[in-house]
């Protein structure tokens, strides 16, 4: 019984995959190929353009070397200085 139910899952898993080709199913990872990934020197607009697209939350300081944020994504954070992103954190 325990094989029959792993066959089926196998078989099922096999269909899904070849479904999801066949009606071209977008995946983050297909978004990543038409778009660039963030950049160090990218401004904000750059990096919402990017395959990363709009953070999921911005931190932002006055600091004695001007504005500071910190842009949060799944993927990581991103840091920008002035406009200008200065510092990409990867988080694998």
């Amino acid at each position: 019984m325990r094989f029959l139910l792993i066959l089926s899952l196998l078989t099922l898993a096999e269909c899904s995959n070849d479904i999801g080709q066949q009606l071209d199913i977008k995946t983050p990872q297909t978004t990543c190929e038409k778009k660039p990934l963030p950049r160090i020197g990218m401004t904000q607009e750059q990096v919402r353009a990017s395959c990363w697209g709009p953070p999921q939350g911005i931190m932002e300081s006055d600091t004695a070397r001007g504005k500071e944020a910190v842009l949060t994504y799944p993927q990581g954070n991103i840091y920008m200085s002035n406009g200008i992103v200065t510092k990409i954190e990867s988080a694998e």
